[in-house]
């Protein structure tokens, strides 16, 4: 948010006080209208006298004393309010103001010195009051203009602000006070371009100005316009090397180009320059966590998350401590993250891959059904979850999960290949077919080993063959199911296609004893009966207990 200060407005001393000050530098050190006012004029060119040379209590006890007693109180209360604005005495400046515009309600300066004195006390609204009253009793007040404007800014009310500096430009169209004033309101309505403009219009008789330039900071990132941030806030921190608008600039303006190490670099002075600073500690860890510097990442997050319970604070945190091994507090950090956000799809994603890791199974399930819950289409929780609840023999559930990853990104051979085991197990065979033919589509070999094995239960001998061949062909030549496109064959009476596939099997196992003992089976079939003994021998030296079921 643009910013504009007090050093924007000041005094307007009156006629008596102008006065006095040339009286008190002539060789006379008689004021000029001493034979109209003796008295009072006496009495202000004392105190003014006293004044100058350091004595401002004595002045102003001069002051209070010809004040009771009550002649030309309009003169003594003016400079008596002039005396304690230099001495920084705001309170006592609006009251000798308030006694000057209750005996002159028409003073030329008395309602716009009681404003300015009340907007350094931060009394706004009253202050202006005073500007708005001013107006009306001096309306070539110019600077009165600046304060009205100041005080609606700071009251919230932009737009009247940003029409009373135009009314000043119009009166005092050099003054780059109102034009500032102008530019900080156009920026607190958003109208960023034009305020630019403005801002960029002042700044070379303003280079050096650090309200100024951090303005400019703060515009350059409304408009994520990184290279004006850095540019602005790199002159800010050459004038305040401890600047809080600089650092905060520069860390944004690193963060954006993703440079980490200049991010932590001026997060680092950030943090000492304002340690109360729960953005800066949150940036400097989040800088450290990207350079891996998981130490110092951890010590930011933790600083920041005791400044503030911040949902991604904790999260980041628990990755961090995570990624150091500290699991038990990596585990509370995420839980506080999810009870500060339980509505944080990440936050549960985060604590169900750190379930996954320390081995509880149940809290990630729970953890990926909460985060499901609140974005359904998050496919990799689908994905996740079903992986749980298969893993727990839950296999409806899990094919129903499974198949949800489908319905969103139906191009996922992974999980069709899953949804087809899950809902095979699940009794579902037709649909568990499908998801395995897309699965077999894509290149899945073990989807068509899938295939084989269905196509083999239901002796559909043609199809267990294929399938075992396409299964086989990218790479998952598998003697079980070699052998078990044998039996398949060999039951349909094609007994010269199962020995080819016994065979297969034995190749890959030597020692399977059930390839060897139905491929003598096949060969006898076949009429090779030297053949199928040899298969029987070698069945039996492999298997001795067939002896006692087979050749009794």
């Amino acid at each position: 948010m643009a910013e504009i200060t007090d050093q924007w407005l000041w005094f307007v001393d009156d006629e008596l006080v102008e006065q006095l000050a040339r009286a008190s530098e002539s060789r006379s050190g008689e004021p000029p209208s001493a034979k109209a006012r003796p008295a009072q004029i006496s009495a202000t060119a004392e105190s003014l006298r006293l004044h100058t040379s350091g004595k401002t209590a004595e002045a102003l006890d001069v002051l209070a004393k010809a004040i009771e007693k009550g002649e030309d109180l309009a003169d003594l209360f003016a400079l008596q309010g002039h005396i304690r604005v230099e001495t920084q005495d705001f309170e006592g400046a609006a009251a000798s103001y308030r006694n000057l515009t209750a005996i002159d309600p028409a003073h030329r300066t008395a309602w716009h010195n009681l404003g300015v004195s009340l907007e350094k006390l931060g009394q706004h609204a009253p202050a202006l009051e005073a500007f708005e009253r001013c107006r009306t009793v001096n309306p070539r007040l110019w600077q009165s203009l600046l304060g009205v404007g100041i005080c609606c800014l700071h009251l919230d009310r932009q737009q009247e602000a940003l029409e009373a500096f135009q009314a000043c430009l119009q009166q005092q169209p050099q003054s780059d006070k109102a034009a500032f004033g102008k530019a900080v309101a156009l920026q607190s309505l958003g109208k960023l371009d034009e305020s630019q403009e403005v801002y960029r219009r002042i700044l070379p008789n303003n280079a050096n100005n650090p309200e100024l330039l951090g303005n400019l900071v703060a515009l350059a990132s409304e408009r994520k316009d990184s290279a004006r941030m850095r540019e602005y806030a790199d002159r800010l921190l050459k004038l305040r090397p401890q600047s809080r608008v600089a650092l905060e600039g520069l860390v944004a303006a690193s963060l954006a180009r993703n440079d980490f190490k200049s991010a932590a670099q001026y997060g680092s002075q950030l943090v000492k320059a304002s340690p109360d600073s729960f953005e800066a500690w949150y940036n400097f860890g989040f800088a450290a966590h990207k350079l891996n510097r998981l130490e110092q990442a951890a010590q930011a997050y933790e600083k920041a998350s005791r400044l503030k319970d911040d949902a991604a604070a904790f999260a980041n945190l628990g990755a961090v401590l995570e990624a150091k091994g500290d699991h038990e507090g990596a585990r509370r950090a995420s839980e506080k993250a999810i009870e500060l956000a339980p509505t944080n799809p990440g936050s549960l994603w985060n604590l169900a891959l750190l379930y996954d890791q320390q081995g509880d199974a149940e809290g990630a399930e729970l953890a990926l059904e909460q985060l499901i819950e609140l974005k359904s289409d998050w496919t990799e929780a689908w994905f996740r979850l079903g992986s749980k609840r298969f893993a727990r023999g839950d296999f409806r559930s899990a094919g129903e999960a499974f198949e949800k990853c489908l319905q969103q990104r139906p191009e996922w051979p992974e999980a069709a290949l899953n949804a087809g085991l899950a809902l095979l197990k699940a009794g579902e065979k037709p649909r568990a077919r499908e998801c395995f033919e897309s699965a077999a589509a894509a290149g899945i070999a073990e989807a068509w080993k899938a295939l084989a094995v269905i196509s083999a239960a239901e002796q559909d001998a043609p199809a267990t063959a294929l399938y075992y061949r396409k299964a086989a062909d990218a790479g998952a030549r598998i003697p079980e199911l070699a052998y078990n496109t044998g039996l398949v064959l060999q039951k349909a009476g094609d007994h010269q296609a199962a020995a080819r596939f016994y065979a297969e099997a034995i190749e890959q196992k030597p020692d399977f004893g059930e390839a060897l003992l139905n491929l003598g089976h096949a060969l006898h079939a076949m009429g090779n009966a030297e053949d199928a003994r040899h298969c029987w021998a070698k069945a039996l030296e492999s298997r001795p207990d067939f002896a006692a079921e087979y050749f009794n």
